[in-house]
């Protein structure tokens, strides 16, 4: 009698294993690229800015300035712009709304005024303002959550600030070491590639 036919083929529990190994392959990168998946957003990043301001720093290193120090002036140029840029926009904003608060009063009359016309109601201003300053009224909630929530937000601001900090520091060593790095990586191509 063959016994040989009631026995499982070999490429069957090969492809078993196989299908298995696979499945925890991509379930461990799937860990790793979700555990990694800051340091990775801050690479791209990084890169991204370096190819955008490379070619400044290759003008100054052509012009006899030496690849650091070009790195430098470059992104201490960047920087200094982009401050000034939030400066200009800050200030902007801080005037919009302060002359927003100098003429809330005028606008709530203005307010007040047109919903008592338009829909037959006889609200006043001095209502509103009570409602407003009600210690147990809707502002005064907002306004205790937003305390309650400071500390989450300047932890969230100093996560920010370290991040922008890292990202300055990577975009940096990709751009004063980037024809090393682009030699190192192009030597382990095929020179026809």
């Amino acid at each position: 009698m063959d016994t040989t036919s009631n026995r499982i083929p070999k490429w069957i529990v090969r492809a078993i294993f196989v299908f298995w190994g696979v499945y925890f392959g991509f379930f461990v990168l799937g860990g790793a690229l979700s555990l990694l998946r800051g340091f990775l957003t801050t690479l791209l990043i990084a890169i991204f800015l370096s190819f955008a301001l490379e070619p400044a720093v290759n003008f100054l290193a052509r012009r006899g300035m030496r690849r650091g120090l070009a790195t430098g002036f470059v992104m201490l140029g960047v920087g200094v712009t982009s401050l000034v840029f939030m400066v200009a926009i800050g200030s902007l904003v801080f005037s919009e709304f302060s002359s927003f608060l100098d003429d809330a009063p005028k606008q709530a009359d203005k307010a007040v005024n047109w919903v008592n016309r338009n829909f037959d109601t006889e609200f006043s201003v001095d209502q509103l303002q009570e409602q407003i300053s009600d210690k147990d009224g809707p502002l005064q909630e907002i306004a205790t959550k937003l305390a309650q929530n400071a500390l989450s937000v300047g932890t969230t601001a100093l996560g920010g600030f370290f991040q922008f900090l890292t990202v300055g520091l990577f975009t940096f060593y990709f751009i004063a070491d980037g024809p090393r790095l682009r030699k190192t990586l192009c030597s382990l191509l095929p020179p026809d590639r």
